[in-house]
């Protein structure tokens, strides 16, 4: 599915680029144009109809029934202007009712997720008090929640992931593991080379992303004898649209980094599988491999994991 912004000729796969994208001081300022380009400015103040062609509205201003029944020409233009104004009014309403409705789904997607992590942290207070916080109470208990008004949430990006993703397999585990034990297969490394070689270095990343998730699963299943749900959360995800930083799973818990070093290291040992089952080293260097972190981070992101949260809170509940 593509999301296209029409009067930015934006388009993206990415639901998390496009809400982004509309918030931005830039697409306000060229939707504003779009409107007042946009508006039908050949209106015919006797009938009401519009026309977008000149040629069209000549032509029935010649034959419009009504076209004697008004003469006053200082009330033909104030009705045109107000016509005029109708237009704009009414795809300025339909642009902001499309923005406030954006927001209403993330304050509530928020609300639910603090709601959820309020109430398994009220059930599990009583051990919190006796193990790890004796000094704990109601006053120093909300100071756990860290306000965030930019994100629409009163929890923080890491207290989300591991208050849900907490137990998620750290991302050294799983390279350790993906280098020794669980290599990519000869299909996968045939695919990925192909695909190189048809569409370029872009189309690298979403296909080793598509291959490390079911590389993943597959080590969850053996290491905890459990089959892992279908939208199984990466231990590397996006922050934020800028990719400046990311949230990285280690064995103490999520963290915010802005090194790129492991997910280059899993990119290195993706290109050894091609090279070992098809003697064919990619030409990727430190400049392409950023190219392909970049794209696996914008296809594997918080927004994502938080709608994942989301659903199983749902699930939970009933």
């Amino acid at each position: 599915m593509s999301f296209t912004c029409k009067p930015c000729f934006y388009k993206t796969m990415s639901k998390f680029n496009f809400d982004r994208h509309i918030l931005t001081e830039k697409h306000k300022k060229l939707v504003d144009e779009y409107i007042n380009n946009n508006v039908e400015f050949k209106i015919c103040v006797e009938c009401g109809k519009n026309f977008r062609h000149s040629s069209s509205y000549y032509r029935h201003v010649k034959t419009c029934i009504n076209n004697n029944n008004c003469n006053n020409k200082e009330y033909s233009n104030e009705l045109l202007e107000l016509m005029h104004e109708n237009e704009k009014l009414k795809l300025e309403i339909k642009y902001q009712s499309q923005l406030a409705q954006k927001d209403v789904e993330k304050f509530k997607m928020g609300m639910e997720l603090q709601e959820a992590f309020l109430q398994k942290q009220k059930s599990n207070i009583s051990s919190h008090q006796e193990h790890s916080h004796p000094q704990i109470n109601n006053n120093n208990y909300q100071d756990v929640i860290n306000i965030q008004g930019d994100n629409n949430t009163l929890l923080t990006k890491k207290d989300t992931m591991n208050f849900y993703f907490g137990q998620t397999l750290d991302l050294d585990t799983f390279i350790q593991n993906f280098e020794t034990k669980y290599p990519l297969t000869q299909e996968e490394t045939r695919t990925l080379a192909e695909n190189y070689q048809n569409s370029g270095i872009k189309s690298y990343g979403p296909g080793l992303l598509c291959y490390l998730k079911k590389n993943y699963k597959r080590q969850i299943k053996d290491i905890t004898g459990q089959e892992p749900d279908d939208d199984v959360v990466m231990p590397f995800l996006s922050s934020d649209g800028t990719l400046r930083t990311h949230l990285e799973k280690a064995t103490e818990g999520w963290k915010i980094v802005k090194d790129i070093t492991k997910i280059d290291r899993i990119i290195i040992v993706s290109n050894d599988y091609i090279y070992n089952y098809h003697t064919t080293h990619l030409p990727i260097g430190s400049k392409e491999r950023k190219i392909v972190s970049n794209s696996m981070l914008r296809n594997s992101t918080y927004d994502n994991a938080k709608d994942i949260a989301k659903r199983k809170c749902i699930t939970n509940k009933y």
